[in-house]
């Protein structure tokens, strides 16, 4: 009789140990490995957080954690303070700003403020290099005030911006990438072609 009541303790406290553990699934804005390095790397420390695997693919973590110890929205918050907007919480300007550019997602315009952003298309010939031009052409526009959005693709020799015409206009945007200079000192000549 003692055996089985023992027996009975051990499963029921098994049983409020489970009830204690959630399995949730959480939107959030990331792009590449540095984006779930940096995601799972703040979440796996934390108290209470029995693991977090972020899917960029579909922008999605998954997190199994202890509702004694930690909420959902506390981890939200987490991941929005590191620079990733997610469902619920978005991530301070300044912080989204300092992001390496391969992490730079396009964000979801704010609530109540009613800009009409402009996406532009262009067609940039004379690149030489990925790393040089492309990444440096997106990263000179991406640092525009007015600029929400900035990828420029150097396989295909497209970029693509998304701006708030009243705060930068699309021929400064052009003469921005006409005029730029590689760090490596390279002197190209760059022309842009406006696509449909």
């Amino acid at each position: 009789m003692k055996k089985l009541r023992n027996i009975f303790w051990m499963l029921l406290l098994a049983l409020s140990a489970n009830a204690q553990t959630i399995n949730d699934t959480i939107v959030v804005y990331a792009n590449c490995e540095h984006c779930i390095e940096r995601i799972e790397g703040v979440l796996k420390p934390t108290a209470g957080i029995l693991s977090a695997r972020m899917d960029v693919s579909i922008g999605k973590l998954f997190v199994s954690y202890n509702i004694q110890t930690i909420s959902n929205d506390q981890i939200q918050k987490m991941v929005a303070n590191i620079g990733h907007d997610t469902q619920k919480y978005r991530a301070a300007d300044n912080t989204y700003k300092a992001l390496p550019a391969c992490c730079k997602y396009e964000r979801a315009p704010l609530l109540g403020k009613q800009v009409k952003y402009q996406t532009a298309n262009l067609l940039i010939t004379g690149m030489t290099c990925a790393e040089g031009c492309a990444k440096g052409i997106e990263l000179k526009i991406y640092q525009q005030n007015g600029v929400k959005f900035s990828e420029v693709n150097y396989e295909k020799q497209k970029a693509k911006i998304v701006f708030d015409p009243s705060k930068i206009s699309l021929q400064k945007i052009i003469q921005l990438i006409v005029d730029f200079k590689p760090e490596n000192g390279e002197i190209n000549k760059y022309e842009v072609t406006v696509l449909p």
